[in-house]
């Protein structure tokens, strides 16, 4: 039955579309951080990049791909990644293609949680995106509740 329902799935029209669509976005992906690598105040070329992932050179340009650009990309697509499954998951647990942290009140719940400890215990400022995270998680299970 199950080898019958991904047959099925290969000859759904959509299933290309959609493998065509997630081929191209990967394409576009990879050509886009490679391109971020080298843009920046700093001349920098692909060849540049390349060298810095075959070897270990000592020039500026390693150093400032190496320790700067590369990290920066790679926490930015990884940022993005975490977010578009994120809404992915709030979108299909709601069973609501609009559901959206901001109109829901996750974030509201964050910036509150976030708020209060910022004014009434400003000692403690740096315990901010864990009370946010619990902020989000208590206006979370309000939702679910309601």
């Amino acid at each position: 039955m199950a080898i019958a329902s991904i047959s099925e799935k290969i000859r759904d029209p959509r299933s290309k579309k959609r493998n065509l669509v997630m081929f191209l976005g990967l394409i576009l992906l990879v050509a886009v951080l490679f391109i971020s690598m080298i843009i920046g105040t700093a001349n920098t070329s692909f060849s540049d990049l390349y060298n810095v992932f075959v070897g270990v050179q000592n020039t500026e340009s390693y150093r400032i791909l190496y320790h700067i650009r590369i990290p920066r990309v790679l926490t930015a697509m990884f940022a993005g990644i975490n977010l578009a499954i994120a809404g992915c998951i709030l979108q299909g647990v709601l069973k609501n293609p609009l559901a959206d942290p901001g109109i829901i009140g996750v974030s509201a719940g964050a910036g509150l949680a976030a708020m209060v400890v910022m004014i009434v215990l400003p000692e403690y400022t740096n315990m901010v995106p864990i009370v946010a995270f619990v902020g989000a998680m208590v206006a979370t299970l309000i939702l679910f509740a309601l």
